[in-house]
């Protein structure tokens, strides 16, 4: 009886049970490809086998594993078309090269690839799904027939391993998948989280203007409340000098008391119009106030002024002179707002040349200006 080896169909079946054992081991696809190099190159009896396998990212054949060692072994790149390993991936259809393999139109020199000048050359595709995925290329030194047992034994090894790798590529490809998915998780995550951040911010920002504006609101209440209890209490005791004025003013009084009774009751009018101008802040929060230009007699108003500030004079021994030639030097019409009182400025005046207080015009004018910016700040709000 003769051994397995020696029986028809044989060797069939000897490559088919060690091709199966490669590719269903547990190898890398590295080791892989090496033992499927060496079990090419013994089945050929070749000088050289070397296999180019496809880069899904650049499209490019990379140099995979080699037979010998190999110096530019995972840096040697050949794309799609280009010499005869380009143009067996893209028509997927072996090439056998007897001799003179660097002569045929499609081969391609590669610098340093010693097997390029080998004489004959099988180049072999690895298909799986339709698609190119790899190339075996078989070289020997001296020009070689390639039988039809010899190339179909390589076809099969490439078909062999074309479901092994196609195996591999697709676990790679889901493992692949799966770290973009949870990828994409943890994305999600820190995007829900930046978002919960944010929230958390803008929430916070809201509460604190909620509750300034609600300080606002109560500092804005209790400024009414002040100013109206303010109000009530200036204008009660000023309206009982009024009163009591008139009603002093109604008894039989001689010329000079009842001058100086008219005077000090158009002082208490004029300082209860000033507090009710003051006191009026409702009109500067609305934007209200304006300033009207009307015509007045600055004759009036000094005359006014000197008949409040004659009582003073003389009890400061001052002449009542002076303040007549200045009622007659100030004319007889101008203009000027109501809400700005005329009088106060030359109130001033007077009071600091009876009291002798020796301000300049220079300083009393920068303190009419300091109240005139007040009011104007005031507007502007």
């Amino acid at each position: 009886m003769r051994s397995e080896d020696t029986q028809p169909g044989s060797t069939d079946v000897s490559l088919l049970r060690r091709v199966s054992r490669i590719v269903n081991s547990d190898l890398s696809v590295d080791e892989m490809l090496g033992q499927i190099v060496m079990l090419t190159a013994q089945v050929c009896a070749c000088d050289a086998c070397i296999v180019y396998l496809l880069e899904s990212a650049t499209g490019d054949f990379v140099l995979r594993a080699s037979q010998v060692p190999h110096p530019r072994l995972g840096n040697l790149r050949m794309q799609l078309g280009e010499g005869v390993t380009g143009w067996v991936a893209q028509h997927q259809s072996p090439v056998a090269l007897a001799s003179k393999a660097s002569g045929d139109s499609r081969f391609k020199p590669v610098s340093g690839l010693a097997e390029d000048t080998y004489e004959a050359f099988l180049s072999v595709p690895v298909v799986t799904r339709g698609k190119a995925i790899g190339v075996i290329n078989v070289h020997h030194r001296d020009p070689h027939e390639h039988s039809a047992d010899e190339i179909a034994a390589v076809v099969f090894i490439g078909e062999q391993t074309a479901s092994a790798l196609g195996k591999i590529l697709l676990e790679d490809e889901n493992a692949r998948l799966a770290e973009r998915d949870q990828e994409s998780v943890r994305q999600r995550a820190h995007l829900e989280a930046e978002v919960d951040r944010r929230t958390a911010e803008l929430q916070a920002a809201n509460e604190a203007l909620r509750a300034a504006k609600e300080k606002a609101e109560e500092v804005a209440r209790l400024k009414g409340e002040f100013l109206a209890n303010m109000s009530h209490e200036l204008r009660t005791p000023l309206n009982g000098i009024i009163g009591m004025t008139e009603a002093v003013l109604d008894t039989e009084l001689n010329s000079e008391q009842r001058e100086f009774l008219s005077i000090a009751k158009a002082s208490a009018n004029e300082l209860l119009k000033i507090i009710n101008d003051v006191l009026d802040f409702s009109k500067l929060d609305a934007l209200k106030v304006t300033l009207n230009r009307i015509e007045f007699n600055p004759e009036q108003v000094l005359r006014e002024t000197a008949k409040s500030l004659s009582f003073l004079a003389s009890q400061k021994k001052r002449s009542r002179a002076a303040l007549r030639d200045r009622v007659e030097r100030a004319g007889h019409a101008s203009r000027g707002s109501p809400g700005i009182q005329p009088g106060a400025d030359q109130l001033d005046r007077q009071r600091d040349q009876i009291h002798g207080s020796g301000r300049s015009d220079r300083q009393r004018s920068a303190g009419i200006s300091g109240r005139v910016a007040g009011v104007a700040a005031c507007l502007r709000r």
